[in-house]
């Protein structure tokens, strides 16, 4: 009956924590949602309202655009990607890749933004770290994402790392 009661009481608080990482993630992809509409919306009245005329500024209020559009396709796959995962109808296609390479590769395509912001981003992997049986395809998202929102949130002059250690038989 103890056993049971215990059980209970976790089954509860596991399902009160799911319920709160919900509301975390409404609460974060109508922020994250919201800056890209912001701002497209600022540069369009701009635009419309003949506040900016210039070829010059037009032309670069339209890349500005371009990459709003970008930034808002991308919050909006990830979240149907998370709702098909929450489903359980995501399906993950594991394969032995380097993790070295990913993070070699995710290090490269951030290097010109974190350069431009004035952010020093570093690499390590352990040298016993080779292939690893993973989802490429996901763990790239996953260190984009991490690099992205690191140099979001780094003022300039600091430093972003990602490194990866063996720990027994787990990569960390």
């Amino acid at each position: 009956f103890n056993w049971m009661a215990t059980s209970l009481q976790e089954v509860d608080e596991q399902k009160r924590r799911l319920d709160q990482e919900r509301r975390d993630l409404i609460a974060w992809a109508s922020h994250d949602l919201r800056t890209p509409v912001t701002a497209l919306r600022a540069m369009l009245e701009a635009m419309l309202d003949g506040v900016v005329s210039d070829p010059e500024t037009m032309q670069r209020y339209l890349h500005n655009m371009e990459l709003e559009t970008t930034n808002l396709t991308q919050l909006i796959d990830n979240l149907f990607e998370l709702a098909q995962l929450d489903a359980g109808h995501i399906r993950l296609a594991y394969e032995k890749a380097s993790l070295r390479d990913l993070i070699s590769d995710t290090l490269g395509s951030m290097s010109a933004r974190a350069q431009q912001q004035g952010i020093t981003l570093r690499g390590a992997v352990d040298p016993n770290v080779d292939l690893v049986y993973i989802a490429p395809d996901k763990i790239q998202r996953v260190l984009s994402n991490l690099l992205d929102n690191a140099l979001r949130y780094t003022l300039p002059g600091g430093k972003v790392g990602l490194k990866a250690t063996l720990e027994g038989d787990n990569v960390k």
